[in-house]
């Protein structure tokens, strides 16, 4: 039977530099939390393998694409879903088997 880990979350500096940018303050507590990429990302694969998840489920840090100007919201959506759906220069390929995504959308107006 494969485990998988349903609430887990990716991002990386530069989709919290989007989220500060449409007015988010509070993004402090995210950098260097050990969910970005790099040797962040390793760090996390080896835990998932020592705890016996097979894949993980990511979505965007608890700063969503929200805020006033809908062009840098939409921008700031579609950065991160590309990192998390390991498209656009996110994840690298070889993650697929291991990491899936959740879709974030800027607010309807």
């Amino acid at each position: 039977m494969r485990s998988i880990d349903v609430h887990a979350h990716f991002w990386t500096d530069a989709y919290l530099d989007k989220v500060t940018a449409l007015g988010h303050s509070d993004t402090g507590a995210q950098r260097g939390r050990g969910a970005g990429d790099g040797a962040e990302l390793d760090a996390r694969l080896a835990l998932m393998d020592r705890a016996g998840v097979d894949t993980q489920v990511l979505s965007a840090s608890p700063q969503l694409p929200h805020g006033p100007d809908e062009a840098m919201a939409v921008d700031a959506a579609r950065y991160v879903n590309g990192q998390t759906l390991l498209v656009d220069g996110g994840l690298d390929a070889s993650y697929a088997m291991m990491m899936g995504g959740l879709v974030s959308e800027p607010p309807a107006r």
